[in-house]
C-alpha cells in the first residue's frame, strides 16, 4: 500500500471549504501507432507512453471514429479465458480525410491529445526491420506509408514508377505531433541520392515534387536530422500524384465577402497554368463570419502558438484567416517608394517575399497624430523568415530629389529573447508596433525578410495589417508545466483530478490596447467539479482557475470551456479562451524543450486514484476586507493521515510582488498554525486572489489496477489449489492423479510466479508532485 498524507487545515470561521491535494501520475500520450487510419478499414493500434494505466477508452475529436478494446488470452487458471489487453484497440473511421484528434482515456484520467489522420489511401505500415535497401518496406502509389524513425541510421521506403510524371512526396511528423525532424532522400535503384529534404526551422515537415529521370525502382530514406530515434518518432509518408495544394493566395479574406484564390500544386481541377513545375488553378469561396479549423498536416504545430490566432477557413488544406477588413493582394512593382502600392488604414495586404532580398513598399495615408496598429505576420504563419518594417516618410531636398527618411523601425516581439524557452510562449521574429503621425500626409512602409534566402518551394508570404487601434484581447487556457524545485517541472499534459484533489489551469491574455480587469470563468462543469471564478487585474496578463473534485464526483471525461469577459466602456467583451496543451512535456525545459500547441478540445476527467494528500482551508462566507499595512491571519488545524511525514512548505500564488507573505511550513508536529497575510502599504483597493502552493515528495505504486489485480489473481490461485488438492485427495484412479499432480506443480509455479510480479508491482515510486489550494479572496478597502 502507497504511504500517503492527507492534511486538513480549517480555519477557526465556519464557511465554505477549499482543498490543497498533491497531482499524482498523469497519462502521458506519445504515440499511437500507426497514426493514419484507412476510411472503413478497421485497423489495430498501439499506444505508447507513460502512466498509460488500464487505458480502455479512446476519445476522437470526430465522433465518426470509434475504438473497441482488445483482448488477450487470461493468465492460467484465471477465472475468465481473456483479459483486457489495456492499449491496444481496433480503430475503425467513418469520418471524412482530414487530420483529428485522439486521447487515451484511463486510470489516471484523459491523456493529452495526438494528431491522427485519417485517409481513403492504402497504409502501409512498415516492418521492424527497413534498414537496409534489401529490407525496404514495399509501397505502391498512391498511399500512405507509415514507420518508426531508426535512432542512427535510415528506413527505407521502395517504389516503383512507370513514367516520367513528377509525384508528389508529403511528410508528416511534427505535425502529427511526433518528436522526430524528418531528413527524406530519394534515391535511385543502384542506392544513388537524387533528392534530399528536411524539416525547416519553422519544423515544418518537408515535402518533395519529385520528377523521375527515368522509369524505374526508386527508395525513399527515411531519417531523424539528429538521428534519434524511439516510438515516439513516428511519422506518416504520403506518396501520390496530386492533387495537392502547396499555397494559396490570398491568405486571408474578409467575412462574408466573396473572394477568388488562386491555388498552386499538383494534380488540380481546371488548372489555368504554371509557376515552374506547379500547376496554378483558382476558386471563388465566400467567407462566412466564422470557422474552426485543424492546421494540416505539412504545416508546424508552433504556428499555432501565435499571438495571432484569428478565425481560419480551410481550402484544400490551408488555412485562411478570417478578417473584418478589406483585403488587397500585393501588386508588383513595389520594390521602391516610388513604385509603392496604395492601402488604406483598416485594410491588410497579402504578400510574398521573393528571392534575393526583396523588399516591399506600400503607401498609406494618416492624419497628424493618427495613431496607426502596424502588424506583420510570416514566421507565425510558419513561414521560414525574419521579417523587418519600417515606416518612412519623404522628404523633397532643395535640389527637388526627394528622399525616403525612416521615421519607425519594426523588429522582434520585445519579449523574443526572453521567452523562447518558453514552450507556451506567443511571441515572434514578426515585426508588429503602434505608429503614430507627426504631420498629415503620405506615409510609406518597407517591409523585407532578413534571410533572403532562395526557395525552390513555396514562396514566404506575409500578412501586412494597418487599422485603427480597438481594445481587445485573446485568451488562452494553459494545461501548462509547472515549475517545481529547482529547474525541474511537473508533467502535466491534461487536466486529470482526483476525488478530493485541487488542480491548477492556467489563464493568459494578449492585450491590446485594453489593460482593464478580465474576469475568468470556467464553463460546462461536471456535477462535483468545482472552479471559483477567478480575475486577471488592471495589467495582469494571468491568473490560475482551480478547479476541485468533490469526494462524491463520477464523471465521463467532459469537455469545459474558459470564458474571459471585460467591460469596454459601455460594451462587454467576451472570448473563449484557446486550449493550450503540452503534447511533450519535459522534465528541465532549460535542457530539453518542451512541445506545446493549441488543441480543439479542453478536456476534463476524472482519475481513479482516491489515495492522494489533501489540505483543507475553510474560507468564510464574506470575502475578508482588509486595510492596506494591515496583516489578515487565517487559523488552520492540521491533520495528518496515513503517516505522511514529508512537511510541506507553501507560498502564496498570484499576488503582485510588493505583497511580501512569508511562506509557511507544515512540518509532522503542527497541530495548529497561522497563516499572516500582511498587505502592503501601496495596495490599491481591489479584490485579491491567492492560493497556497507547495513542491511534495510522495511515494506510489505506479500501477495500482494491475497491483490490486495481481493480488486477487494470487489469492485465486490459493483457492484453485485448495480446491485440486482435495480433488487429488478424493481422486482414486491413478493416471487422474498424476494429471492432479502436474495440475498441483503448475499452480506451484503460477504462484510463484505471482509472487514475483505482485513485489514487482508493490516496488514504490518517488514523484515530485505540487501540492495547491482552492483560491483565497479577500478585498483591500481604502483606510
Amino acid at each position: 500500500m502507497r504511504t500517503l498524507l492527507t492534511l486538513a487545515l480549517l480555519l477557526t470561521t465556519a464557511g465554505l471549504s477549499t482543498q490543497v491535494s498533491a497531482q499524482y501520475p498523469i497519462g502521458h500520450l506519445r504515440a499511437i501507432q500507426p497514426p493514419v487510419i484507412q476510411v472503413d478499414q478497421p485497423t489495430k493500434v498501439r499506444l505508447v507512453g507513460s502512466d498509460l494505466i488500464d487505458i480502455d477508452r479512446l476519445w476522437f475529436s470526430d465522433p465518426a471514429i470509434t475504438a473497441a478494446l482488445q483482448t488477450r488470452p487470461g493468465k492460467a487458471f484465471a477465472a475468465e479465458a481473456t483479459e483486457p489487453d489495456y492499449g491496444h484497440f481496433e480503430v475503425t473511421a467513418k469520418a471524412k480525410p482530414g487530420v483529428y484528434e485522439v486521447r487515451a482515456d484511463g486510470f489516471h484520467g484523459s491523456s493529452n491529445p495526438l494528431r491522427l489522420i485519417v485517409t481513403d489511401l492504402t497504409v502501409v505500415t512498415m516492418p521492424a526491420d527497413t534498414s537496409t535497401l534489401e529490407k525496404a518496406a514495399a509501397a505502391t502509389l498512391p498511399c500512405w506509408v507509415t514507420g518508426t524513425v531508426r535512432a542512427s541510421g535510415f528506413a527505407y521506403i521502395a517504389f516503383q514508377l512507370d513514367s516520367k510524371d513528377p509525384i508528389v512526396i508529403e511528410a508528416a511528423a511534427g505535425s502529427i505531433d511526433s518528436a522526430s525532424e524528418l531528413e527524406i532522400e530519394v534515391l535511385d535503384e543502384s542506392g544513388r541520392r537524387l533528392v534530399r529534404a528536411a524539416t525547416d526551422p519553422t519544423r515544418e515537415d518537408p515535402v518533395v515534387l519529385f520528377t523521375p529521370p527515368a522509369p524505374g525502382k526508386y527508395y525513399l530514406a527515411i531519417a531523424d536530422h539528429l538521428f534519434a530515434g524511439g516510438d515516439n518518432a513516428f511519422f506518416a509518408i504520403k506518396l501520390h500524384r496530386g492533387p495537392v495544394v502547396r499555397w494559396v493566395q490570398p491568405i486571408a479574406a474578409k467575412a462574408n465577402t466573396e473572394t477568388t484564390i488562386t491555388l498552386t500544386g499538383l494534380g488540380l481541377e481546371e488548372p489555368m497554368g504554371k509557376v515552374g513545375p506547379w500547376q496554378t488553378a483558382q476558386r471563388t469561396i465566400t467567407a462566412p463570419e466564422s470557422a474552426v479549423a485543424t492546421p494540416p498536416v505539412g504545416r508546424p504545430t508552433t504556428a499555432t502558438m501565435d499571438r495571432f490566432l484569428d478565425d481560419t477557413l480551410r481550402v484544400d488544406g490551408h488555412s485562411i484567416a478570417l478578417t473584418d477588413v478589406d483585403v488587397n493582394v500585393e501588386q508588383e512593382p513595389n520594390d521602391s517608394h516610388p513604385q509603392a502600392m496604395p492601402i488604406a488604414i483598416d485594410s491588410e495586404v497579402s504578400g510574398i517575399f521573393a528571392a534575393g532580398r526583396d523588399a516591399d513598399w506600400y503607401r498609406f495615408d494618416a492624419k497628424k497624430d493618427q495613431t496607426v496598429k502596424v502588424d506583420l505576420f510570416a514566421s507565425r504563419l510558419g513561414q521560414t523568415c525574419d521579417p523587418v518594417l519600417g515606416i518612412f516618410r519623404v522628404d523633397t531636398a532643395a535640389d527637388g530629389k526627394q528622399n525616403a527618411v525612416q521615421v519607425q523601425f519594426f523588429d522582434d516581439h520585445p519579449a523574443r529573447d526572453k521567452e523562447r524557452t518558453n514552450p507556451y510562449h506567443r511571441s515572434s521574429v514578426d515585426p508588429s508596433g503602434a505608429f503614430k503621425a507627426d504631420r498629415d500626409g503620405p506615409f510609406y512602409i518597407r517591409v523585407g525578410d532578413q534571410f533572403s534566402a532562395a526557395n525552390d518551394g513555396p514562396p514566404i508570404q506575409y500578412r501586412l495589417t494597418l487599422r485603427t487601434p480597438r481594445p481587445q484581447f485573446r485568451a488562452y487556457a494553459l494545461v501548462k508545466q509547472l515549475r517545481i524545485d529547482n529547474a525541474n517541472h511537473y508533467p502535466s499534459n491534461s487536466l486529470a483530478v482526483r476525488k478530493g484533489e485541487t488542480i491548477p489551469l492556467v489563464v493568459e491574455v494578449d492585450r491590446e490596447d485594453f489593460a482593464g480587469e478580465i474576469q475568468v470563468a470556467a464553463a460546462g462543469l461536471p456535477d462535483g467539479i468545482i472552479a471559483r471564478p477567478s480575475i486577471i487585474s488592471a495589467g495582469e496578463n494571468a491568473t490560475t482557475l482551480l478547479l476541485s473534485a468533490a469526494e462524491q464526483a463520477a464523471f465521463e471525461a467532459t469537455p469545459i470551456t474558459v470564458t474571459a469577459t471585460a467591460t469596454m466602456g459601455d460594451t462587454e467583451f467576451q472570448t473563449t479562451a484557446i486550449p493550450v496543451v503540452c503534447v511533450g512535456p519535459s522534465a528541465n525545459v532549460t535542457t530539453t524543450a518542451a512541445a506545446a500547441r493549441t488543441t480543439s478540445t479542453l478536456m476534463l476527467s476524472l482519475a481513479g486514484d482516491s489515495s492522494h494528500a489533501s489540505v483543507d482551508l475553510t474560507h468564510p462566507e464574506a470575502t475578508p476586507q482588509v486595510k492596506p499595512e494591515e496583516t489578515h491571519t487565517v487559523k488552520c488545524n492540521v491533520t495528518r493521515r496515513m503517516d505522511f511525514k514529508t512537511p510541506l512548505k507553501f507560498k502564496a500564488i498570484g499576488l503582485a510582488a510588493n505583497w511580501k507573505v512569508p511562506e509557511i511550513t507544515l512540518d509532522e508536529k503542527t497541530a495548529t498554525a497561522d497563516y499572516a497575510i500582511p498587505v502592503p502599504k501601496d495596495a490599491k483597493p481591489g479584490v485579491y486572489d491567492f492560493y497556497l502552493q507547495s513542491d511534495a515528495a510522495v511515494s506510489v505504486i505506479p500501477n495500482q489496477p494491475a497491483h490490486a489485480r495481481a493480488v486477487a489473481y494470487r489469492k485465486h490461485l490459493d483457492t484453485v489449489e485448495q480446491a485440486t488438492k482435495t480433488e487429488r485427495a478424493a481422486e482414486q484412479d491413478p493416471e487422474k492423479q498424476k494429471a492432479l499432480d502436474a495440475k498441483l506443480a503448475q499452480i506451484t509455479a503460477a504462484k510463484a510466479a505471482a509472487d514475483k510480479e505482485i513485489a514487482a508491482l508493490a516496488k514504490p515510486a518517488g514523484r515530485k508532485t505540487l501540492v495547491q489550494s482552492q483560491p483565497y479572496r479577500i478585498e483591500v478597502v481604502a483606510k
